[in-house]
C-alpha cells in the first residue's frame, strides 16, 4: 500500500513538473515573438513617421516665401522684389525683412530693410494712391537744411542725398541718416549707427558699406 502511495506521489511530481517545463516554454516562445512583433510594428510606425515629417518638410519647403538664393560676383544673396521691379544685393551678415503695413510674400513688399549692427537701408515703392504706405521717416525736429549731404552713384546717376546727424563724440557715438529719390520713383532712406569707442566700425566704414550696398541696386524686368 505504501509502496503504490510513493508511485502515485511521484508520478504526480513529474507529471507537475512537465507541465511547468511546457507552460515556461510556451510563454517564452509567447513573449518573444510578442517582443518582435512590437518591434516590427514600432519601426513600421517609425518609418511612417519619418516620412511623415519628410513630405510636410518638402511641403513647407515648397510653400516658403524666402527671398531668392541667387549669388553675385562677391557671394552676396541678391534679392529681386517682383512686383516693383528692382533688385539690390544683401551682404553676408546683414538680415532682409518685409517691413510693410501688411507683410506677406517679401519678394512683393513694397518696403524692404537691410540691416546689419552698424547700418540699414530702407526701400519703399513708388509712393502714389495705389500705394499709400508709409515706409521711411516723416519727421526729424530740424531743417533738411541743416544737415549733411552725401554723394553716391548708382545705376550710372550721381545723388546727393541730404540727411540728418546726431552725435555724443566724447562716447564716440555717431548717428546719421540720408534720403534718396531715385529717378525710377523708388525712394530709398539709408542710416549708419556707429560707436568708435566700442563698436566694430567706424563712421566711414558704415559710409562705404552702405555705399557698396547701395551700387548694386538696379531695375528689373
Amino acid at each position: 500500500m505504501q509502496k503504490e502511495i510513493k508511485t502515485s506521489t511521484f508520478v504526480i511530481i513529474v507529471v507537475a513538473i512537465v507541465v511547468l517545463l511546457g507552460g515556461g516554454v510556451g510563454a517564452y516562445y509567447y513573449f518573444s515573438n510578442r517582443g518582435e512583433d512590437s518591434k516590427k510594428s514600432d519601426g513600421a510606425s517609425n518609418k511612417s513617421s519619418t516620412a511623415v515629417v519628410e513630405e510636410e518638410a518638402e511641403e513647407s519647403s515648397d510653400a516658403g516665401e524666402t527671398p531668392d538664393t541667387e549669388k553675385d560676383e562677391n557671394g552676396w544673396t541678391i534679392y529681386k522684389n517682383y512686383k516693383y521691379s528692382y533688385l539690390i544685393s544683401v551682404p553676408t551678415g546683414a538680415t532682409i525683412s518685409d517691413e510693410s503695413e501688411e507683410q506677406g510674400d517679401i519678394k512683393d513688399s513694397n518696403c524692404v530693410e537691410i540691416k546689419t549692427d552698424n547700418y540699414s537701408i530702407r526701400i519703399a515703392a513708388p509712393l502714389d494712391e495705389a500705394n499709400p504706405t508709409i515706409c521711411l521717416r516723416t519727421g526729424f525736429g530740424a531743417e533738411w537744411s541743416e544737415g549733411p549731404t552725401d554723394s553716391i552713384k548708382i545705376q550710372g546717376i550721381d545723388y546727393a542725398p541730404v540727411g540728418m546727424h546726431s552725435e555724443a563724440a566724447s562716447a564716440g557715438y555717431y548717428y546719421d541718416y540720408f534720403h534718396i529719390d531715385l529717378v525710377d520713383t523708388h525712394r530709398i532712406e539709408y542710416t549708419t549707427s556707429v560707436n568708435e569707442k566700442y563698436g566694430t566700425m567706424t563712421k566711414t566704414e558704415a559710409k562705404n558699406a552702405v555705399h557698396t550696398v547701395l551700387k548694386t541696386y538696379s531695375p528689373a524686368e
